[in-house]
């Protein structure tokens, strides 16, 4: 680790040629002596590799000449990293004006053998950012930063947005001394059983930053729902499951809160998933059966969600999708407005 820099930002790829550009132009804003930008590209058949290496200089490059899957891609990018910190970013997210100043700021008053992860509030936008008042949600009231000492309180403020690569400041210190993080491939949250294991001690302290760093595209290309269904369904139910129920408690998360954070945070997005399927004319049976309900048969607020999806009429599913949709994006809107 080389002793000026304070943060790595990280940007694993595969063709993002006009979201990374995004990205890149974002960051250009925020470029200083303190920092290094990485971008590891995972093989792109798209133009992403000249468009870095003509416009971006200042990034650096490492390609691949096949594809090895995500899960690969991001332990190349903890591997190459030289700061102190690590921030991996999705090559579709954004960083906010001012991010990494208050990044630096926090990562200059604390300490990296300790601390293993900052958390930064973040916002959603759909289709195209255009500056903070796009968002249509802010995850935490902005205020001042702070640290957390126990790892269940500062799991109450992230919840299910650990999963979430592009809130996360990672201790390069605790990076290294995870075993074997290759034994995490395969489980679409590798960068989170690393988090969870750097976590398996006594004595630290937990960094929130509450000012909006990072902007998460929430766009989702309907071209690919079906093609993705399975997996989706597979993800965010038994790979979810076993992330909290089985690895958190495993570490010593306490197991109430770690069923709670599970089925708080999976029952709305399974529930529209669902929906968005009907809406769209595809069959979920046999995600139903395979996935989804063993999974959540136990939790008694899938019965009152998730069950009633899946037994909805298409036509029923249509009406809510077309009626509630904007409803739920305005209440969520209304609330980011009180947020600021």
């Amino acid at each position: 680790m080389e002793k000026n820099i304070k943060l790595t930002i990280a940007i694993p790829t595969y063709n993002r040629e006009n979201e990374i550009q995004i990205l890149l132009n974002s960051i250009a804003k925020e470029r200083c002596d303190s920092i290094e930008v990485v971008v590891c590209d995972n093989a792109s058949t798209d133009s992403t590799v000249r468009i870095i290496k003509e416009k971006y200089q200042w990034v650096t490059l490492y390609t691949s000449e096949k594809n090895m899957g995500p899960d690969y891609n991001f332990l190349r990018c903890y591997k190459v990293a030289k700061g102190e910190y690590v921030l991996l970013m999705g090559s579709d997210d954004v960083l906010i004006d001012g991010a990494v100043f208050h990044i630096l700021q926090f990562i200059n008053g604390c300490d990296s053998k300790k601390t293993p992860v900052i958390y930064l509030n973040h916002c959603l936008f759909k289709n195209e950012y255009r500056g903070i008042d796009s968002a249509f949600k802010i995850y935490l009231s902005t205020g001042d930063d702070y640290l957390v000492r126990d790892k269940n309180e500062f799991i109450k403020i992230a919840k299910a947005r650990i999963t979430f690569m592009s809130c996360l400041v990672m201790s390069s210190h605790f990076i290294k001394a995870v075993v074997e993080p290759q034994r995490y491939i395969g489980t679409s949250f590798i960068h989170t059983y690393i988090l969870m294991e750097m976590t398996n001690r006594d004595g630290l302290s937990y960094g929130v930053i509450s000012y909006p760093c990072v902007a998460a595209n929430a766009t989702e290309g309907a071209e690919g729902l079906s093609a993705d269904l399975e997996k989706w369904f597979m993800v965010f139910t038994v790979k979810m499951h076993d992330l909290f129920c089985v690895e958190g408690v495993k570490v010593g998360f306490s197991e109430k809160l770690m069923r709670s954070i599970f089925i708080n945070e999976i029952w709305k997005p399974v529930t529209m998933k669902i929906v968005k399927a009907k809406v769209k004319g595809f069959s979920v049976e046999n995600e139903f059966k395979k996935y989804i309900f063993p999974t959540v048969k136990t939790f008694w607020k899938s019965w009152f969600t998730i069950v009633p999806a899946y037994m909805m009429p298409d036509f029923c599913a249509r009406f809510l999708y077309c009626n509630f949709r904007p409803f739920v994006y305005s209440c969520l809107r209304e609330k980011n407005e009180k947020q600021k």
